[in-house]
């Protein structure tokens, strides 16, 4: 009795929370209109660099055993260097 009352009540909850998910993104759509666009970094200069750092960021965190860093010390001074060299635009 008690695997049955678990198990509908688990199923209720899943349920609950894909109802509640799906209705997430209509919040921000509702939002939109308001929203103030920021600078266009797609075929910047600026876009392509941060682009860059972010690829060679990535290989480091890949090439990990063989450059004894950990994870984290090439991906935080790739977020620094990207949010340094966006901040500027946003201005």
């Amino acid at each position: 009795m008690y695997a049955l009352t678990a198990g509908f009540a688990s199923r209720c909850r899943s349920v609950i929370l894909v109802a509640i998910s799906g209705m997430l993104p209509a919040l921000g759509y509702a939002s939109e209109a308001a929203v103030e666009r920021g600078p266009d970094l797609v075929h910047s200069s600026v876009g392509y660099i941060a682009l860059a750092v972010f690829v060679l960021a990535y290989a480091l965190v890949v090439a990990e055993e063989f450059t004894h860093l950990r994870k984290s010390k090439p991906v935080i001074i790739a977020a620094g260097l990207i949010c340094g060299l966006t901040q500027p635009d946003f201005e």
